[in-house]
């Protein structure tokens, strides 16, 4: 799945695949599992290693 530059994947198709995503509480308001602060949409998630991805939209 490849997101546009304005547009984050969402999220429900990830998860149900067993996606694991970060929530950062600090970081703007959380809709799902997507974070949007001034305008800007982000999400973290794990890869099978365990390393953290971060996907952003400006």
């Amino acid at each position: 799945m490849f997101a546009s530059p304005r547009q984050i994947p969402a999220s429900s198709p990830l998860e149900a695949k067993g996606v694991a995503f970060g929530h950062y509480p600090d970081i703007g308001m959380l809709q799902g599992n997507v974070h949007v602060a001034e305008g800007a949409k982000l999400v973290w998630l794990k890869d099978p290693d365990g390393d953290s991805l971060h996907i952003n939209s400006m």
